[in-house]
């Protein structure tokens, strides 16, 4: 281990050229856990895929419920009086 600046050899290590077992990059013990922003954006997706069921829902029941109306007669227009 080397600290300092200018650096200094603190400890020195027998075998340092092998890998620690107990070395846990980013202090992830679980290497398959999940990043908290993908689970985040995960969780976002869902609630999209969500949101657009729910509306695609919403618009074919709109759409049902106006079909079988039948469409209102426009007021007929008359013509305007002239001035005199």
């Amino acid at each position: 281990t080397v600290v300092g600046v200018p650096a200094r050899q603190v400890a020195a290590k027998a075998g340092a050229g092998r890998a620690d077992d107990r070395f846990q990059a980013y202090a992830v013990a679980n290497p398959g856990e999940v990043d908290p922003r993908e689970r985040t954006i995960a969780a976002l997706v869902d609630e999209v895929q969500s949101q657009r069921a729910r509306l695609s829902d919403l618009e074919d029941r709109l759409a049902s419920a106006a079909a079988p109306a039948t469409p209102k007669k426009a007021p007929r227009k008359t013509k305007p009086k002239p001035v005199s």
